[in-house]
């Protein structure tokens, strides 16, 4: 066998076993990803669901309204401006969330767009803000709170 085509089987096969172990990763991201997903927008919920509590405990009179919703969506009403509204998804299929806030006195809207990614130093699956059009912003991942903290602003702020 010639020593040039030995070394090009080899870089072959390291390019094959390469690819496979790509594909392995890969489908492991994904299954992660669906795995989880849910479990995070459920976490997120229930963190504007607690937080909307508060604000209404802490004013003495119901100024935040959570509507009935299927499962994937939340939507959160401003009594004080009663057009402004909240409106979230999470789009288990494409494991990401998108939420928005509008109308704001501007005219315009607030939103925030996140996708479900398994954390490359610790393995665990989180939230990552996105940047317009879904492109990665390599920002760190984001906890419910923050999150909620930033809808929920949008919200209720006379803005």
């Amino acid at each position: 066998m010639n020593d040039w085509a030995k070394k090009l089987g080899d870089e072959v096969k390291k390019q094959q076993d390469q690819k496979t172990a790509n594909d392995a990763t890969f489908l492991e991201t994904q299954r992660l990803k669906k795995e989880f997903g849910p479990t995070l927008w459920e976490g997120l919920v229930a963190e504007v669901e607690n937080s909307c509590g508060t604000i209404n405990q802490q004013t003495g009179k119901t100024v935040v309204v959570i509507s009935p919703t299927p499962d994937d969506e939340l939507k959160v009403r401003n009594e004080n401006i009663p057009a402004r509204q909240l409106t979230a998804h999470f789009d288990t299929d494409k494991a990401q969330l998108v939420w928005e806030v509008a109308p704001l006195l501007s005219g315009g809207s607030a939103r925030g767009h996140y996708e479900v990614a398994v954390d490359s130093m610790d393995g665990k699956v989180k939230l990552y803000p996105l940047g317009p059009g879904g492109v990665s912003t390599f920002a760190p991942p984001s906890s419910f709170s923050e999150i909620a903290q930033h809808m929920l602003t949008a919200l209720m702020r006379n803005y």
